[in-house]
């Protein structure tokens, strides 16, 4: 089988159109693979990086695992070796960690919803690299969790530029054909470019909008010609615009089912100088391969999609490779890559995989409790032994070893393990402090308090361990212990600045202020400390008056150069007492944001809708519903927003404040309503639904709900994983199935 050669990958970091971070990354994700194929340039350009940065902990990592693939474990172990200890000591802001350390970490911090923390690591790792796709994409998850919409999307603009393979003559020929189905703009030879500002059109374009016209007119013929004359002409001049014709005649060949004619025109413009292995060209023909069906064609579109994923990492071959081997009836290949696609989607949405997360855990104290007991699959625990093997000191085997105990369910074992982990001379601070976390799940609280006051002795700036150890107070756990340690300056000044620089980090959040304020007063700090609990109470109070009721999450799609990109963003609905029977409507102004005309009727309508439905169903909650006016506050105002697909989470926005029930904060929703009678209202399909999935995931929620018309588009699996969509989405048919999803069945007794 034909390996990767990784020269010209390195070219084109040389050019600057691919990061250092991203040629090691293609490095990582080819060694962890299968291992029986070749892998060129690879061990050239990790020796030249390792003159660069002889002690870099990634790189050291990356070559032990070439030598462990090639049989050399010995080898591995004393390369790593040459690093301090096994690496699992070194915090993030450490000179030493590297690029992939961080990011990792960030991964983690982000899975055990510790948000503010995995910011900070977040930014280091890109101020690190600001090119490096995988640190912009992990800073913009983090924006996404935190409901920064707009920081979000520039940091996915950054990407897409800096994207090294990028298919967009198809999706610019896709805003051309809309162009095109209007004749007043085709006939028109400018367009505006501002306010009041026109710009002439470049005759390409002309030529493509007219090819699109004479299509649009039912003249193929002239349509063709009029592709191969633009093709002809810009061969030698524009070989974008030659890229735009030919695609553009394959466009119509394929539209009018001519499917030999597009391949044939896919296959020569194969032949031309620069275009063999062009992308657009490639996923095109890998298309047109599928539609034809034929046992040699469904082998091309196999060639193709394996290509663009051992060449160039592309994520949406893989589930084309699964239904392709399907279909051929080569049902362990399918399995094969159907596991690899939910692997590297997880990697490609920042979610840490089990041997990664075993990895983080023993480099940087994470509290146990945050994680749930994990599924542990074959690949996983091939990860994990590999990580076992890899360790450069008894100690880290130790450490790993315990951590996979635990989340294998076996605490018992995980405790021995992290019992002589702390009567030795190799342990740690993280060790003193799994083994409390593992005590306190235990029930063995005055233990597990011990344990964690020598943890926080250990590693006095580590905010984790405190907040820990304080949450025991809180249980009534002995404080004097703690008000000893603090009276030691080592431990006290370090304690201190960290968590003051924590509750700044994450300053609307009360607990860190708590925390701060607690250890102030036990350090004597008695202005200081009433100063912050003050601020904390606040921050409480404020909580707790937050308008919750009318509160829903919104899957979204965004438009991001032409390609649909799932969010999340919110709604919230209020009401205002006027006098009685004067309201039941959206007062004057009432939708705040910016919303296209069609969104504003959408609201008006669906109130309505939901007025109707609560006074069917609870006339004695509903019976003063004309006595208020409403209003909708949506998110993001600053783009417009539209479409019917908001009728449903509108729905429940004005339903939570009829019911009184808040919805879910960790729940997205999205479905088009359409009202048979008072009592019963269906749910429609909306559009770009896996890609509003996708965004849910991105956005660490538990669940998405969708119409049940949506479930085939979701579970087609080429947005997402499968397994991940049936772990994440709900679908209702109908309004009342979605009300009982949110809010219960018991709902109706209210």
């Amino acid at each position: 089988m034909t390996g990767l050669n990784l020269r010209h990958l390195k070219r084109e970091v040389t050019q600057g159109h691919r990061s250092r971070h991203g040629l090691l990354e293609e490095i990582e994700r080819h060694l962890e693979r299968t291992g029986d194929q070749p892998l060129e340039g690879a061990l050239e350009i990790i020796l030249e990086e390792l003159h660069r940065a002889p002690q870099d902990p990634h790189l050291l990592r990356l070559l032990a695992l070439l030598h462990e693939r090639d049989g050399d474990l010995e080898g591995a172990r004393r390369i790593l070796m040459t690093a301090k200890g096994d690496g699992t000591d070194l915090p993030s802001h450490h000179p030493a960690a590297s690029l992939e350390h961080l990011l990792l970490e960030a991964r983690v911090l982000l899975e055990a919803n510790q948000v503010a923390e995995a910011e900070e690591v977040a930014r280091r790792a890109l101020s690190m690299e600001p090119k490096s796709l995988s640190a912009l994409n992990m800073l913009a998850r983090v924006c996404h969790v935190q409901g920064r919409l707009s920081e979000m999307i520039e940091l996915w603009r950054r990407v897409q530029l800096l994207a090294p393979h990028r298919e967009g003559a198809l999706v610019q020929l896709g805003i051309l054909h809309r162009l095109a189905s209007d004749d007043e703009a085709v006939r028109m030879r400018f367009v505006a470019v501002g306010e009041n500002a026109y710009a002439r059109k470049h005759p390409g374009q002309v030529e493509l909008e007219s090819a699109f016209a004479k299509f649009r007119q039912g003249d193929l013929k002239g349509a063709l010609l009029a592709c191969e004359h633009l093709a002809s002409t810009s061969r030698e001049k524009v070989p974008a615009l030659q890229k735009l014709a030919v695609l553009q005649k394959a466009w119509f060949q394929e539209r009018t089912d001519d499917l030999e004619s597009a391949h044939a025109t896919l296959q020569a413009f194969g032949r031309e100088r620069g275009f063999e292995v062009d992308f657009d060209r490639l996923g095109f023909l890998a298309r047109i391969c599928e539609r034809l069906g034929t046992p040699a064609a469904l082998s091309q579109a196999i060639h193709i999609h394996e290509h663009l994923n051992i060449h160039f990492g592309k994520l949406s071959s893989l589930p084309r490779l699964v239904a392709l081997y399907q279909a051929i009836g080569d049902s362990a290949r399918a399995e094969a890559y159907s596991r690899e696609f939910q692997r590297r989607f997880a990697r490609r949405m920042q979610k840490p995989l089990v041997p990664e997360i075993v990895h983080a855990l023993a480099r940087h104290y994470v509290r146990l409790s945050a994680f749930p007991r994990l599924s542990i699959g074959a690949e996983d625990s091939a990860g994990v032994e590999r990580e076992l093997r890899l360790a450069s000191s008894v100690a880290g085997r130790q450490r790993r070893r315990a951590l996979l105990a635990h989340f294998a369910g076996d605490s018992a074992r995980a405790r021995r393990i992290w019992r002589r982990l702390t009567q030795s001379r190799s342990a740690t601070a993280k060790d003193f402090g799994y083994l409390a976390d593992s005590l306190a799940s235990a029930g063995q609280a005055r233990e597990a308090h011990a344990s964690y006051l020598e943890a926080v002795r250990r590693a006095p700036a580590s905010v984790a361990l405190w907040r820990q150890l304080l949450s025991g107070l809180a249980a009534g756990q002995d404080e004097r212990p703690v008000k000893a340690l603090l009276a030691d300056p080592a431990i006290r000044n370090p304690a201190h600045e960290a968590l003051r620089r924590s509750a700044i980090a994450d300053h609307a959040d009360p607990r860190p202020w708590q925390d701060l304020a607690l250890i102030e007063r036990f350090a004597g700090l008695e202005e200081d400390a009433a100063r912050h609990e003050q601020k904390a109470r606040a921050l409480q109070q404020a909580l707790s008056r937050s308008p919750e009721l009318g509160r829903v999450l919104v899957a979204a799609a965004y438009a991001l150069y032409g390609k649909p990109k799932g969010i999340v963003h919110e709604i919230v609905a209020t009401r205002r007492l006027v006098t009685a029977g004067a309201g039941g409507v959206l007062e004057e102004g009432g939708i705040l944001g910016s919303v296209t005309p069609d969104l504003s009727a959408v609201v008006r309508l669906t109130l309505a809708t939901a007025l109707d439905f609560a006074r069917a169903h609870w006339p004695h909650l509903a019976a003063d519903t004309n006595n208020y006016v409403y209003a909708l506050k949506i998110a993001k105002e600053d783009e417009p927003s539209s479409g019917s697909s908001a009728g449903l989470p509108v729905a429940l926005a004005f339903l939570s404040l009829i019911l009184g029930r808040r919805v879910p904060s960790d729940l997205a929703v999205s479905g088009s309503l359409v009202s048979d009678s008072q009592r019963h209202v269906v749910l429609r399909r909306i559009g770009d639904a896996p890609h509003k999935v996708k965004g849910a995931y991105h956005r660490n929620l538990s669940m998405i709900l969708l119409p049940e018309e949506n479930r085939p588009d979701v579970e087609c699996g080429d947005v997402v994983p499968l397994t991940v969509a049936r772990e994440l989405v709900r679908y209702a048919a109908d309004l009342s199935q979605a009300i009982e999803i949110v809010w219960g069945r018991e709902v109706w007794e209210t």
